[in-house]
């Protein structure tokens, strides 16, 4: 083989002469002689030389791949043992060392309450319980006069229980406390006198629903843990929507009067959506679901659909409830359509849940008035509208799989679907306002014509919602104030009725600094309830209601039952089971006044147990 080389500025040629090969390359003309053989050259062997080598070299490590695989999957057993055991060592040492240097301060209650959740887990997890609680089932099966009783036990130690604290921390300490008891016998006497089919009331459900919801208000309001929980819980709640200020501020800017509702909720509820959504798709929020609707449906005796529905608008909307059982719609009865109805009125959850903490509504409450009014709504709904049909799916059996690919979808779907409810809310509250503002102004003019001024929707409601406020149990003094708010509720939403009840709780805090510097100048006005403070030269709009109101008010509006979700809910079933129209249209409105005292039973049981 020769080369010569011949300066040229022609472009790259190759030609074939005899037994060799000449390519000119662009301004150098190279002259390379190569031998052919066979019809080939030697440079071609070479490069098919090179070739067979990188198939084998991507074979060698294809090989090796597999191979390691193999070992992975021989011993992947010991790899999981080493890889929880180390998990748990490191665990453990950053435990021990945390509640070594925060022991003392009470800052590790929330590492404490989540390594309690971790270890529960874990143990479910590992240990055999589900072959167990098979076993406990059949055995249970086998001998149903032995389930009868223990149940029976449990009723009786919950009854008894009930009668013991009763005495101990209401009768003995504040018998005034027992006006709520009124309440709860009206509400009750009311859903039986109304009920659909009264002589066929179940009372198992009635029953069972109440004693769970007192002992959940017991357990919240009286038990020292589970309170310091519910407190963490909602200080938790308030850090975790604290976050959504980084987003407000590179949105608008640290300058940007963005003191309107409508510029405050779209960051927050897009946080909270993303946070939720991201939730869902790592099965955690589904968890949850399934566990706290087997102990509804095993305590009260709901159906699967009600008792995963009302554990379900504990933390989603009641779109999302209903969505998250759509396997049950085609079968389900007239009565327990109308339980799910009431169950999507009866609680807040998700974003609306932290919009009410941004109105200044305190987040452990509300917490707590979301898991009371499940059962409540369950057992009331029961009672407007019995059973007298025959279930279809009596057994638990839900798989849910995630409907995102991966965690950032999860979010940025979640970010995204919250626009929608933030145009939703933004909407409903401009017209219901506007609404209210159009009614007033003809209340007015109608009074004005007989020479009574001030005639308004609001103080309507102050007077005729004003025996049902006494009987949740509020103060006398705030009876009229709590009244409105729960006709305010009533006839627009609860989001504007709350936004209320924050200002009451701002004035009570600005006239508690008031008095404490020793100013006693102030002077309070019998119509408007306005109080002026002479010596800030300030007025207190509406006045303000004491803390016993205040909490008792937060149970008793916390609820989605207004007439805009009203046309929400009638709309989702529509769209899911169309050939159930008639019975939509018949309950719906039923469902609202069970979702409305749902809540009045959660405030009464609440004004009972509250000191």
């Amino acid at each position: 083989m020769s080369c010569k080389i011949i300066g040229s500025n022609t472009p790259l040629t190759g030609t074939k002469q005899g037994d060799h090969k000449q390519i000119q390359l662009d301004s150098l003309d190279v002259n390379i002689d190569i031998p052919l053989k066979n019809g080939s050259s030697d440079f071609e062997e070479a490069a098919e030389k090179v070739r067979v080598d990188e198939d084998l070299t991507c074979s060698n490590i294809y090989d090796c791949r597999i191979a390691l695989k193999r070992i992975f999957l021989k011993h992947i057993r010991k790899v999981k043992v080493f890889t929880f055991l180390m998990t748990v060592f490191l665990y453990i040492a950053y435990f021990s060392y945390a509640m070594y240097l925060h022991h003392a301060d009470g800052t590790v209650t929330g590492l404490i309450l989540v390594t309690v959740i971790i270890t529960l887990i874990v143990m479910v997890k590992c240990l055999p319980c589900k072959r167990y609680l098979k076993r406990l089932q059949s055995l249970l099966k086998k001998h149903p006069k032995v389930a009868k009783n223990f149940s029976r036990l449990i009723a009786a130690a919950c009854i008894v229980t009930i009668g013991v604290t009763l005495v101990i921390e209401v009768i003995l300490v504040r018998p005034a406390n027992l006006i709520s008891l009124t309440g709860i016998v009206g509400i009750i006497s009311f859903f039986f006198i109304t009920s659909t089919h009264p002589h066929k009331v179940k009372w198992r459900p009635v029953i069972s629903g109440l004693i769970l919801q007192y002992m959940f208000a017991l357990l919240i309001l009286k038990v020292p843990a589970v309170y310091g929980m519910f407190v963490w819980c909602g200080n938790w709640i308030q850090t975790v929507l604290s976050f959504s200020k980084d987003g407000e501020i590179f949105l608008y800017g640290s300058d940007f009067p963005y003191a309107g509702m409508a510029f405050r909720i779209v960051p927050l509820i897009a946080f909270i959506m993303c946070l939720l959504t991201v939730l869902e798709h790592l099965m955690v929020l589904h968890a949850i679901l399934r566990v706290m609707g087997r102990f509804l449906s095993l305590c009260i005796g709901a159906s699967p659909a009600e008792a995963l529905n009302a554990a379900a608008n504990i933390f989603l909307g009641a779109i999302d409830s209903v969505i998250l059982i759509r396997p049950f719609l085609d079968d389900i009865t007239p009565s327990e359509l109308h339980c799910l109805m009431a169950n999507g009125m009866s609680t807040v959850a998700g974003g609306a849940l932290g919009l009410y903490v941004m109105l200044g509504i305190s987040p452990d409450h509300l917490l707590a008035a979301s898991v009371m009014s499940a059962p409540a709504a369950l057992s009331l709904s029961k009672l407007s509208v019995p059973e007298t049909q025959i279930r279809i799916n009596t057994k638990l059996k839900v798989h849910f799989v995630s409907q995102y690919k991966s965690v950032m979808d999860a979010a940025s779907s979640g970010a995204y679907s919250a626009m929608t409810l933030c145009a939703a809310i933004i909407s409903n509250i401009t017209a219901v306002i506007s609404i209210m503002k159009m009614v007033n102004y003809a209340l007015n003019w109608l009074g004005e014509l007989v020479d009574y001024k001030g005639l308004t929707l609001q103080l309507i409601s102050s007077y005729v919602f004003y025996p049902l406020a006494l009987s949740l149990g509020v103060d006398m003094q705030d009876g009229r104030r709590i009244a409105e708010l729960i006709g305010v509720k009533f006839f627009i939403n609860e989001i504007v009725a709350y936004t209320i009840l924050g200002q009451y709780q701002r004035n009570r805090a600005t006239f508690e600094e008031y008095t404490a510097l020793n100013y006693t100048d102030w002077s309070s006005d019998s119509l408007t309830n306005d109080i002026v403070l002479h010596g800030w030269n300030k007025t207190l709009v509406g006045g303000f209601v004491t803390k016993r109101s205040e909490v008792i008010a937060t149970y008793a509006l916390c609820g989605f039952a207004n007439f805009v979700c009203v046309g929400v809910i009638t709309s989702c079933y529509m769209v899911l089971v169309p050939h159930r129209k008639e019975v939509i249209f018949k309950y719906v409105l039923r469902a609202m006044v069970v979702g409305h005292c749902a809540s009045f039973m959660t405030a009464c049981i609440a004004g009972l147990l509250y000191r």
